[in-house]
């Protein structure tokens, strides 16, 4: 009773396995043809589900076989007994199929297009470099017949002759190809399990370097997410044990015995469930070119499947399998023969090992280059912050870039998405660990996206940063400082001042140079904070750079520092501090000033620095009185055409200021000649001071304005324009009967710049305009 109860159950589960074979088959089908099923496509969806279900069952009657000749199993009761054929007939179909599909999918090859030659490398191999090396369709199908029979049915005759049992040799040599295919997916399909986990693992050397110093932290992390952790150590296991498995195999074949079972029946079941699984998902779902070899050779890698589980459970549970090959003479020789079927698990392990460790060393395979660059995308949708930030490490720029584009479009997203907490560790803790990154790329846009953030999201933001104030890195401090030093003021002013005054007693220099600067970002919105700052503290500090910033603070203030420290400053040895010191003497009141003051900072005016001829300039221009002072003409008159910028602009201004006080000691002609049309830097300076200078001789300056209102900078065009545009009430006729003369250059959208001068003049003087532009409508000349 037991046993027909047993047989029943068998044949149901047969039929189970047909109906999901042919529905998975079917539903890959349908998602490719849109709905459109031919009788053919059912008929090849039978065919596949009775293959699949086959292979199955040799695996489930393998483990019924195990379970009835296990004695344990049963407490003391005798255990049914089951009819052999239910494995016999499953494993001898499955292994006639395995055994002629080859010729089927080498004469596909043959006889089909360049593009539908097959899925995997090894058919495109097989087909140029032999079946199709040739033109001819008819002699490719010879070709493809011989290398059949060839390769897969003669090396079994001839061991066969040589004394070797046949279905031993038959089974461990036409298991070789599939297996191929198999274990290269396998290996892929690993590959990208390990890199997976791998990259949802914040950067491993950081994060122990990291958590070592705040282990609760570390602690803390791991316990919240521990999946990826567990899973890599897994995976790294399986490939340190497919070694030892290998080399044990190897000596089970001499010894007959293996130091650990490595099979039993809850392997079989795992086996057949990972087998299954990883190769549909590698193939199904995608709306791939539909071909019925495609769905044979579908078929063909699950009765490999089969047929693989068997021998490896045969291995090391051979007496559990005797009564059962003991029925045929085919497979009578199969149990006496087990131990030379330990090459068939051994050249599989070998090619599993081979292609993973190749996928392993090649990293910068198109496999994994690939892997990446779906995983970067997945990540962007899915917002998963912790691999992207991996990938900005990578050594790939192509990676790295794509990277950075897809982190910085996601937290653009991220205030949108109200179901995304930034206050989990995988955001806050990778993007203030990042900033303080050695990697240069990786701190780079930490950095960018902490300041897009403190924008977008301050009320998340301003809490981390005050957090971060109180601990002793100053690495991560002092970018997030930076960071505040563009950021809006209404941010600024969410920090307690309190915090911003405890870096200003900070030892660090940097941070308490960091600290004066956010300071007087607050200064500026409240100027009475400057009166609570202890300049003295700060003015003779040994680090010049702090000393700069407290004269830069009250420079832009309305307050003065004491007239000593100014000038003791104005004669320091830093250049930088000489030229924030000569600012301070705008504060000074103009009555102030004693001629001791500038008896000693005239000879400034020819200082080397830049930053300090500057700074004098602008405070000459500021109080003027040059005969006075006996401030002299000549250095600002060079620094109309000095290389720097601040100079050049600071002549002007005090140039300006000297002819409105000494009109008559303005010689144009002097400054004209220094003008370099080859140097648009310098030119641009020395229009604009002629700008300024426009009453004392309108005609004689209009002259030499035309001559460069065409030229090619366009930055100098537009201030031409703009000065005539200024001084045109005060000259109108001259102005408006010059500038119409002069030939205009237009592209096909955009006016000349003549053009644009004239009708902004017209719009602000339409009456006196107009009827002139209409005089010169008479005129012969085109130009006009």
């Amino acid at each position: 009773m037991k046993s027909l109860i047993l047989e029943i159950l068998l044949s149901i589960i047969f039929f189970i396995f047909f109906v999901i074979g042919f529905y998975i088959i079917y539903r890959q089908v349908a998602l490719i043809r849109k709905g459109e099923f031919r009788n053919r496509d059912r008929l090849q969806c039978t065919i596949y589900g009775f293959i699949f279900s086959l292979s199955v069952m040799v695996v489930v009657a393998l483990a019924f076989t195990f379970i009835t000749n296990t004695e344990d199993f049963w407490g003391g009761t005798t255990p049914p007994d089951l009819n052999p054929l239910f494995l016999l007939i499953p494993f001898t179909c499955c292994l006639i199929y395995i055994t002629i599909y080859p010729l089927i999918d080498f004469l596909f090859i043959a006889i089909s297009k360049e593009s539908d030659e097959g899925l995997t490398p090894f058919h495109k191999f097989i087909s140029l470099k032999v079946i199709n090396r040739f033109k001819s369709k008819s002699l490719a199908i010879i070709i493809s017949i011989l290398f059949y029979l060839l390769v897969f049915i003669l090396p079994p005759l001839l061991f066969t002759f040589s004394g070797l049992p046949f279905i031993m040799i038959w089974i461990t040599w036409i298991l070789i190809y599939p297996l191929m295919i198999l274990t290269f997916y396998g290996s892929k399909g690993y590959i990208a399990g390990v890199s997976n986990v791998y990259y949802h693992i914040p950067n491993i050397s950081r994060s122990v370097f990291i958590n070592f110093e705040d282990y609760k932290r570390g602690t803390k992390q791991i316990l919240s997410d521990p999946g990826p952790y567990i899973i890599l150590g897994l995976m790294l296991f399986v490939f340190v044990w497919a070694w030892i498995s290998l080399f044990q195999t190897i000596a089970f074949f001499f010894t007959g015995s293996l130091a650990i079972s490595t099979m039993s029946s809850v392997f079989v079941f795992v086996t057949l469930f990972f087998g299954i699984i990883g190769y549909f998902t590698r193939f199904w779902g995608r709306k791939v070119k539909y071909r019925g070899i495609d769905i044979y050779f579908a078929a063909y890698l699950m009765a490999s499947i089969g047929i693989n589980v068997l021998i490896n459970f045969l291995i090391v549970n051979q007496n559990k399998l005797l009564s059962t090959f003991n029925l045929w003479n085919l497979t009578i020789q199969i149990i006496p023969s087990y131990l030379s079927f330990a090459w068939a698990a051994i050249i599989e392990e070998i090619v599993l090992i081979i292609f993973t460790t190749y996928f392993f060393l090649n990293r910068n395979s198109n496999f994994i280059k690939n892997i990446r660059k779906s995983k970067i995308t997945e990540c962007g949708q899915i917002f998963d912050p912790i691999p992207l930030f991996n990938f900005i490490k990578n050594r790939d720029p192509e990676i790295r870039k794509y990277a950075e584009e897809t982190l910085l479009l996601m937290f653009e997203r991220i205030p949108l998405k109200e179901d995304v907490n930034l206050n989990e560790w995988k955001f806050k803790n990778s993007i203030l660990d990042g900033v303080c990154d050695n990697h240069t790329n990786y701190r780079r846009i930490c950095c960018q996206v902490l300041a897009q953030l403190e924008n977008d999201v301050p009320n998340i933001i301003v809490p981390w940063i005050i957090e971060s104030l109180d601990s002793p890195n100053y690495e991560k401090n002092i970018p997030i400082l930076k960071s505040l030093l563009k950021a809006d003021i209404d941010i600024l002013n969410k920090i307690p001042l309190e915090k911003i005054l405890n870096l200003l007693n900070d030892p660090e220099w940097r941070m308490k140079l960091l600290g004066l600067k956010l300071y007087s970002r607050l200064c500026k919105k409240d100027n009475d904070l400057i009166s609570k700052l202890n300049f003295k503290k700060f003015i003779n500090d040994p680090v010049d750079k702090i000393q700069i910033e407290i004269l830069n603070i009250f420079s832009e203030s309305s307050l003065s520092l004491p007239y000593n420290i100014v000038i003791e400053k104005i004669f320091y040895s830093n250049n930088e501090v000489r030229a924030a010191a000569i600012n301070n003497l705008k504060n000074i009141s103009i009555d102030g000033f004693k001629e001791e003051i500038f008896s000693k900072i005239i000879p400034l005016m020819e200082n080397p620095s830049s930053l300090v001829r500057a700074s004098i300039f602008d405070i000459i221009a500021r109080i003027g009185k040059f005969k006075k002072n006996k401030i002299p003409i000549l250095p600002l008159l060079e620094g109309l055409v000095d290389f720097n910028e601040d100079v050049r602009n600071s002549s002007v201004l005090s140039l300006d200021r000297y002819y409105k006080e000494e009109s008559s000691l303005l010689d144009l002609d002097e400054i004209i000649k220094k003008i370099d049309p080859t140097n648009p830097d310098t030119l641009i300076s020395i229009i604009s001071l002629l700008g300024r200078l426009w009453k004392h001789n309108p005609k004689k300056i209009l002259t030499n304005l035309l001559i460069f209102i065409k030229f090619e900078n366009k930055q100098l065009r537009i201030i031409i324009s703009n000065i005539l545009i200024e001084r045109y009430n005060e000259n109108p006729d001259l102005i408006i009967q010059q500038l119409i003369k002069i030939p205009d250059v237009s592209g096909y959208i955009t006016k000349g710049i003549i053009a644009e001068t004239i009708i902004k003049i017209g719009k602000a003087d339409p009456i006196s305009v107009i009827p002139t532009l209409i005089q010169f409508l008479e005129n012969q000349n085109i130009d006009i």
